[in-house]
């Protein structure tokens, strides 16, 4: 592959990660809550999640997927269960109070839950990607369309545009985390506007799954 393709492929794959979507939202909403490092993790666990789509692109399940109707909607309702079940947690965290939300401010985090913060960040980013079986269709149907005819190794050149978009994907990521982060510990960013965002956050949730049920294959 030449310099260019590369090129043109990593702004492409920059412009797509800057959509917005359920893994955006799982950076933003971790790095709100929890801080930068929590949301840079969560992007990593969308990494490592799109990694396995990859793989799975490149020896062709994705593609037996797309053509089995009952796995890719068996995939399609377990990715929408997960996305309405994170709107429920968002909503819950809503309801709590001003003064709860002070009190958690001013307590000294234990190593031990700053821990499952991260273990937890991880898991949400990754579970919201690996079950979203777009994302796998995306990869067979945006990929191919940069190795060139001649390649010699069409399964060394998908890995390694699996990379950039990967490399793309962990920087806007980080990009969000930061931004989130900073924008939470603003004098303008006040505790009623927390409880409101998870609000806010809790619908987009909804949307996303409901949009995943009901979107035509």
């Amino acid at each position: 592959m030449s310099f260019e393709i590369l090129f043109v492929f990593l702004a492409a794959s920059l412009l797509l990660n800057m959509t917005p979507g359920p893994d955006s939202l799982i950076v933003v909403s971790r790095s709100i809550r929890f801080g930068v490092s929590a949301g840079v993790i969560a992007g990593a666990g969308v990494v490592v999640g799109t990694f396995v789509h990859v793989l799975l692109a490149m020896l062709g399940v994705a593609a037996l997927i797309a053509e089995s109707a009952m796995a890719f909607m068996l995939l399609k309702i377990l990715g929408a269960v997960y996305l309405i079940y994170l709107g429920v947690r968002a909503f819950r965290q809503s309801d709590l109070s001003a003064e709860n939300l002070a009190e958690n401010s001013k307590a000294t985090p234990d190593p031990q839950s700053v821990h499952g913060v991260w273990r937890q960040s991880f898991l949400q980013g990754f579970l919201s990607n690996v079950s979203n079986p777009k994302v796998a269709l995306f990869f067979l149907a945006f990929v191919p369309q940069f190795i060139p005819p001649e390649s010699a190794s069409v399964s060394g050149d998908f890995f390694v545009l699996g990379c950039l978009f990967n490399l793309s994907s962990m920087g806007w990521s980080i990009c969000l985390a930061v931004l989130s982060a900073r924008t939470a510990r603003s004098e303008v960013f006040n505790r009623t506007v927390k409880v409101w965002l998870n609000r806010i956050v809790g619908l987009l949730f909804f949307g996303f799954g409901a949009r995943l049920i009901f979107q035509l294959r």
